[in-house]
């Protein structure tokens, strides 16, 4: 069977300013490693060979947006030049609108395709995705095995009910598969068959992007381990890769990065592990390994490692096998949200030392996320995490500071919505709220209105602070000159001239 798997074009927030991050779809890489001896594989990221475009999209409520990437009619006309079996579409829940639009595609082009969804917001959201009459299947969690199995039965035409792992239609009624186990032995996965994209066309991106991505450099991602075994109000990512955190060995990790290399002449390697650290000895070898290979790159951890898990050897190690940037999630300034309200047992002091530590010992660039806006928290412990963030931009830290977001199936989710919080009704409400970054609770202890009087007070700020720390390095603040330029005129000017 031919098997087409398609990332969709992104629907940009209303604030968008040209700027914008795209990974190659690290997930569809490894199903296509996974099915590639048994069937034909071509993939399609509408996002990267349409960076440029921007067009005009009109949501089923009637919703003016855009997209960016190939536009519809485009990713028709791919659709019948392929003419697939399968079609896979992978999406977020903030592009959800946008890949329903191309599994309606795929089923006008021909109605006897089947269209499977897999990704976060198919795992989290199954019942709702398959209430799209255009989506056949969904693949809930990790889907390298569950994909070899669901491809034979679909073509010996066995019966789906043994599937473990998918969602399906059976008449007019939605079936819900038992889970499958999660992959224990991570090492016996092939690699990421990264050619099934253009991958040449995402280093060319890279120094057009935002945040951690943007880079002149040929950076390309990997991911050493899954699964999260802490429980964040805020995170959904558990109801795919789980709460047992496993990890790859490091030889195993080291081979693909040389791979990575050698074959495509890497300088940059982005690990995307939520937990990165979790095991602190073998990430120490994954560090003693990249120096006793010799291999040369750079490497950064835009997910963000917990804080109080570093200590200054650690650091040292990972400072001497190329780290140039770590992102830290310290979370929230208060002790009590973080052990009670978010759940993520961090110890903030250690955090904070963490933190100064990274500075002290010469981590080229160290950055921080916060979170505000979780149930239970008061308005006195936000301001609480404003004189953290305060404190580390004093030390030329970067602090990204994000209200606290419903998405499905997160315990915030699940909570706010039991107690009638909850601003927006599921689907195109919800994911479009959430897409523009909105306070989508209410609580007995603040309003949205309170939530964005603290997002525009961070706000002023992080560009004060991001230009003082930007002068020192000129791509940056051209950077931030694109996104902010009154902004930057107004705080950046006389510290140029200076």
């Amino acid at each position: 069977m031919k098997v087409m798997f398609i990332k969709p074009p992104s629907i940009l927030p209303e604030n968008w300013k040209g700027i914008y991050s795209i990974t190659l779809p690290l997930g569809i890489c490894y199903l296509g490693s996974m099915i590639k001896s048994d069937h034909e594989v071509v993939a399609l990221d509408a996002l990267i060979e349409g960076w440029k475009k921007v067009n005009e999209f009109t949501t089923p409520k009637g919703r003016k947006a855009k997209i960016l990437g190939l536009s519809f009619d485009e990713i028709e006309y791919r659709i019948e030049k392929e003419s697939p079996d399968i079609v896979g579409i992978t999406s977020l829940s903030v592009d959800a609108q946008s890949a329903y639009r191309v599994a309606e595609i795929a089923k006008i082009v021909n109605p006897n395709t089947n269209v499977v969804m897999g990704g976060s917001h198919a795992t989290c959201a199954p019942n709702l995705v398959l209430g799209n009459p255009s989506i056949d299947y969904v693949v809930m969690g990790e889907g390298e095995y569950t994909i070899v199995e669901f491809l034979k039965a679909l073509e010996d035409k066995k019966d789906m009910s043994k599937v473990k792992g998918i969602a399906w239609k059976k008449g007019n009624s939605i079936v819900i598969n038992e889970r499958r186990p999660l992959i224990a032995e991570l090492d016996k996965l092939p690699f990421p068959d990264r050619s099934i994209f253009p991958v040449e066309e995402y280093f060319k991106v890279s120094k057009y992007m935002q945040g951690t991505w943007q880079t002149p450099k040929r950076a390309l991602s990997i991911i050493t381990s899954r699964g999260c075994p802490h429980n964040c109000q805020f995170c959904s990512v558990y109801n795919v890769t789980g709460k047992i955190w496993r990890p790859r060995s490091p030889e195993n990790v080291v081979d693909e990065i040389e791979m990575l290399c050698d074959k495509y002449n890497v300088k940059r390697i982005v690990f995307e592990d939520d937990n990165l650290t979790l095991n602190r000895e073998r990430f120490f070898k994954i560090c003693s390994l990249i120096k006793e290979r010799k291999l040369d790159f750079d490497w950064n951890t835009p997910n963000g490692i917990r804080a109080d898990s570093l200590d200054e050897e650690l650091i040292k190690k990972m400072i001497d096998a190329g780290c140039y940037e770590l992102t830290l999630s310290v979370e929230s300034g208060s002790q009590r949200v973080l052990d009670d309200v978010i759940q993520k047992r961090l110890n903030l002091e250690k955090a904070i030392e963490g933190v100064k530590l990274c500075k002290k010992l010469g981590v080229k660039k160290v950055s921080c996320y916060f979170v505000y806006g979780n149930m239970e928290e008061t308005k006195e412990e936000i301001q609480k995490t404003v004189n953290l963030v305060r404190k580390f931009r004093d030390m030329e830290v970067f602090c990204y500071c994000f209200i606290a977001l419903p998405y499905y199936n997160s315990r915030l989710y699940n909570m706010s919505k039991e107690k009638g919080y909850l601003l927006a009704e599921d689907g195109e409400d919800l994911e479009i709220g959430v897409l523009n970054g909105k306070a989508l609770i209410k609580t007995p202890e603040f309003t949205p209105e309170d939530i964005y009087s603290f997002q525009k007070q961070l706000g002023r700020e992080e560009i004060k602070a991001s230009v003082q720390i930007a002068t020192h390095n000129l791509p940056n603040f051209l950077r931030l000159l694109a996104l902010h330029p009154k902004e930057v005129i107004k705080y950046g000017l006389s510290l140029v001239v200076k």
